[in-house]
């Protein structure tokens, strides 16, 4: 009876010890809207290797485990109303033209606005040229294949890095890699063909013809290199371009036609005293040309545009928005 009555009475006093316990949440979390495909998030957004939109659907293709042809013809062929875009040919000027999906105009706008639906992202405008659509001319813009670095391949596959491809390396005038200084290849190392910028079995990574890896290969050490002055422009153009690109999600307000105009009219003062025909002549153009780009008419040609930004010492990004103030006239060997 004792032992029973000191196990109550012990019982009792424990009872008397009063726990608090953490509070619990119990309102419903706010959840994100449901989108049709993952909202797997872009690389490189604000760098000068961001991705671009064609290796972006090819990456969201790979993550559902269905072939780019197929994610295409299911699910974004409705809401892009773009009909068979499979139809591109590398050469020649047949078929839908895909690299456009990736530059300024009207396919990349509608691309951009379908996957962002579907994926319920709101960045994937930056995988594009939309940004500078004003101020960069769109012929010779995009070459219609696709281009790498071997070495930027190797990197990323021994440090466990997706394996994707840069908005950088679509550009016609990019054929150099900026951080390994060799050329970019552009035909496959076991089929020698040139591969199309989204194909119905595109993959990143993989030849979309003959299936085989790009990466992880013996011949990856086969990557030609550059020397003196041709290295000095090409890595200027390449670097020049990687600024445009990661400048874009910091633009407020995109680039006009009419402030290149203004900048444009800037150079012929400082360098020629308002002479268009003098201008002309050290731009090897027309005098036609250059007073319809003094009055916004028209836009220099790609290889023009880069030169003038080169020779007054501006970035190419600082000539496109208005901000190479500082025009030398001394770089224009006048």
């Amino acid at each position: 009876v004792r032992s029973l009555v000191c196990g109550f009475r012990h019982t009792v006093s424990h009872m008397d010890t009063i726990h608090e316990y953490e509070p619990w949440e119990l309102s419903s979390p706010v959840l994100p809207p449901a989108t049709r495909l993952y909202n797997l998030s872009p690389i490189g957004v604000g760098t000068p290797m961001v991705e671009s939109l064609t290796g972006y659907i090819a990456r969201l293709a790979e993550a559902h485990c269905v072939s780019s042809g197929l994610l295409y013809w299911k699910e974004i062929k409705a809401l892009a109303g773009k009909g068979n875009i499979f139809s591109f040919r590398v050469t020649g000027d047949g078929g839908y033209s895909t690299h456009t999906i990736n530059g300024h105009g009207s396919p990349a706008a509608d691309f951009v606005r379908v996957m962002e639906v579907l994926t319920g992202r709101r960045d994937l405008r930056y995988l594009t040229l939309l940004t500078w659509a004003q101020v960069l001319p769109g012929h010779s813009l995009l070459r219609r294949w696709r281009a790498w670095c071997e070495r930027c391949f190797q990197a990323w596959l021994q440090a466990k890095q997706p394996i994707y491809e840069p908005l950088l390396w679509t550009m016609y005038a990019v054929n150099i890699c900026p951080y390994h200084r060799c050329k970019l290849r552009d035909t496959c190392p076991y089929c020698a063909r040139r591969i199309g910028p989204l194909d119905w079995r595109s993959r990143p990574g993989y030849c979309s013809q003959c299936e085989r890896a790009l990466v992880g290969t013996e011949q990856a050490s086969s990557s030609e290199e550059l020397a003196g002055g041709e290295l000095m422009w090409a890595t200027w153009v390449a670097t020049a371009f990687g600024d445009l690109i990661s400048a874009a999600p910091s633009i407020a307000s995109p680039p006009t036609k009419e402030r290149l105009a203004q900048t444009i009219g800037r150079c012929i003062e400082r360098t020629s005293s308002g002479n268009a025909s003098a201008f002309a002549r050290i731009m090897q153009a027309g005098r036609g040309d250059v007073s319809r780009w003094r009055r916004g008419k028209a836009l220099p040609r790609l290889p023009l545009l880069l030169d003038m930004a080169f020779r007054v010492g501006a970035s190419l990004m600082d000539f496109l928005d208005r901000k190479s103030t500082r025009l030398n006239s001394s770089h224009l060997g006048i």
